[in-house]
């Protein structure tokens, strides 16, 4: 072998050594918070397809598909999106600069980049224009808010009804039902609430009716859907997001925690009571606990020896180990012990094993997994039936979804092409 030879091979070696090392940790940050980095460079080279339970493609060569919840899928393709249904079926062709579905039946669709839009059935027949997105909200399936020519419109998603709520004009918000005006100097609107700051904050819902007055601040803590509020007396309340007062301002403090699902009260800066999904939990904690947190009806607390123990409302431990994190969804438990992810049920029985760098929500048939190791690609699949299903293929995937999950593949012609078009435009700029 030429010195040419060995030089070439050795560029070759650099070449996938840095490779791996960007894609691991494209993989990394993917898989955090399930959503594409659009500034990563490797990102050009990822394509997503959908694949049914059985692992069987169904729909593939897209730059992005989203899934949220509906038979439908949001894909993109050239910066421009698109709708397909669970069996791959083309909808909607990629045209819109943006989409945004609100049911399985309906979708605001935006053209070439404008804020302003339209929204259409599935056979993409307008049934409203001029809708806003800046100022329009779709906060659950069953409550959308759309901004049109100057007037707040509540849509049924369903039945599509429509009911014009409030106005804005000249800083008065003009309540439509009460044909009653409300002055403001800011206004923003959180699920089924309004709320307005002159000198301090009063709260209304939509249709004008005041739920509290004189805050002073307020926290929306939307794992939760609860509104904490404080005050002029310096008390805290909890409103939710069908604007009921779960709890009147008469406690010392309330607060969230970042890591927990549900809220701290305090009582004379003594008793707490963890509040979650409409549950009170009563619970005082022991002297040696150093951090302690709610989730559906259990308490996860830390003890001195920094074991994590799960614990139900009577202080019965349910799991106790060297965990370094404990979530739970009812009757699984998720866990992390060191850089290893696992899944035990609340009775201690091991679902998952503690093998995988990274464990999705908890899927009795199918649970996304990741396996990394050091200097190599991660192996991706799914947990069924106490096996672990490598999927060779693909190097990121979500869970299943209505028997439907997306995964993400190379493509090597996808690299071929954006090489030349980097290649071309750099050209392009030595000539000028």
């Amino acid at each position: 072998m030429t010195i040419k030879k060995y030089i070439m091979f050795f560029v070759f070696l650099s070449f996938l050594c840095i490779f791996n090392y960007c894609f691991k940790y494209f993989i990394y940050i993917h898989s955090l918070d399930n959503t594409v980095v659009s500034n990563c460079f490797w990102c050009k080279f990822i394509k997503y397809k959908v694949i049914d339970e059985n692992y069987k493609e169904i729909s593939s060569g897209y730059d992005d598909i989203q899934n949220l919840k509906y038979d439908l899928f949001i894909v993109k393709k050239n910066e421009k999106y698109g709708i397909i249904d669970k069996n791959g079926t083309k909808i909607i062709d990629c045209t819109y600069s943006q989409i945004n579905l609100i049911s399985n039946k309906y979708y605001l669709g935006f053209i070439n980049g404008s804020n302003i839009g339209s929204l259409y059935d599935t056979n993409e027949k307008v049934l409203l224009n001029n809708i806003d997105k800046r100022k329009s909200y779709i906060f659950d399936k069953n409550n959308v808010i759309l901004f049109i020519d100057g007037t707040f419109y509540n849509i049924n998603p369903i039945s599509l009804s429509i009911n014009a709520l409030f106005t804005i004009k000249n800083n008065n918000i003009v309540f439509l039902n009460k044909k009653k005006k409300v002055k403001y100097n800011q206004y923003s609107i959180i699920k089924n609430m309004i709320i307005v700051k002159n000198e301090n904050y009063d709260i209304y819902d939509y249709y004008g009716n005041k739920i509290v007055s004189d805050i002073v601040r307020y926290d929306y803590i939307l794992k939760d859907k609860l509104l904490i509020f404080e005050n002029n007396a310096n008390k805290y309340g909890i409103i939710n997001s069908n604007t009921d007062i779960l709890f009147e301002p008469v406690y010392d403090k309330i607060f969230k925690e970042s890591c927990s699902i549900g809220v701290y009260i305090i009582i004379n800066d003594s008793t707490l009571i963890y509040y979650y999904s409409k549950k009170n939990i009563i619970f005082k904690p022991k002297e040696n606990l150093i951090n302690c947190y709610c989730y559906n009806d259990k308490l996860y607390v830390s003890n001195k020896d920094n074991k994590l123990q799960l614990i139900d409302t009577t202080n019965n431990i349910i799991i106790e180990g060297d965990f370094d994190f404990l979530h739970s969804n009812d009757e699984f438990v998720y866990c992390s012990k060191g850089e290893k992810e696992g899944v035990v049920k609340t009775n201690g029985d091991l679902l998952i094993p503690f093998n995988f760098s990274f464990v999705a929500d908890y899927y009795p048939n199918n649970t996304y997994v990741e396996n990394n190791k050091k200097y190599l690609l991660p192996k991706v699949g799914y947990y069924k039936n106490g096996k672990f299903h490598y999927l060779k293929k693909y190097f990121i995937g979500h869970n299943f979804n209505n028997n439907r999950a997306v995964v993400g593949y190379i493509s090597i012609f996808n690299i071929f092409q954006h090489s030349f078009d980097e290649i071309n435009s750099m050209l392009k700029v030595m000539r000028k």
